[in-house]
């Protein structure tokens, strides 16, 4: 099978990931974004726990519409019917919905690279790769993530050991044939005026 021409480019850096772009390129596309209605569950074998599906519902409320088991022990809690944006840091978070809004309304893709520290210090870097999805109205405002745990510090109880911060390590839209946005991210020197946050 041939890789969509979206990949080329990507620091891509797990197979669940490639194979989530793969199946998501192989679906029929209205205006380049494939309905919900036509991705089928069942053909995602042991992967379909690792996804994600974000609801596009405010700038200020992004619901998480749907949550795998692999994602639900990564955070150490049940988050589908959450507000994403509650996970993320305050100054972050303008931010942050924005860089999904933009994925929607000109259609792109996402690769983030999270640093994720637990309750007891423990490190976790995750892949996520993010594409749109038209809902049942045919509204481009979902976005199905496909997360993956990459390295894990040593074994960890998700229920004992929480999900305390998310840091970006590196986040890149791309094009999937209606360009790239005009996005720009901000810091958190620009926003707090001081010396850095980090993600």
């Amino acid at each position: 099978m041939n890789s969509p021409d979206f990949l080329a480019n990507l620091d891509i850096r797990d197979s669940r990931s490639r194979a989530f772009a793969h199946y998501w390129s192989g679906l029929p596309r209205q205006g380049l974004v494939p309905a919900r209605g036509d991705f089928d569950p069942c053909t995602q074998g042991p992967i379909l726990s690792t996804y994600i599906i974000h609801e596009l519902v405010s700038p200020d409320f992004i619901r998480v519409h749907l949550a795998g088991t692999g994602v639900r022990e990564q955070y150490g809690a049940e988050i589908t019917g959450t507000n994403y944006l509650d996970f993320v840091e305050g100054w972050r978070r303008e931010n942050a919905s924005r860089s999904l809004f933009v994925m929607c309304e000109q259609p792109c893709g996402i690769l983030a690279h999270l640093r994720a520290r637990t309750a007891t210090g423990k490190q976790i870097l995750n892949e996520s790769i993010g594409l749109p999805m038209r809902d049942r109205t045919g509204a481009i405002r979902l976005i199905y993530y496909q997360s993956n745990t990459i390295h894990e510090d040593g074994y960890r109880d998700p229920e004992e050991d929480m999900l305390l911060t998310l840091e970006i390590e590196d986040e890149v839209h791309f094009d999937i044939g209606a360009g790239l946005p005009d996005f720009q991210r901000l810091t958190a020197p620009e926003i707090t005026g001081g010396s850095g946050l980090g993600g």
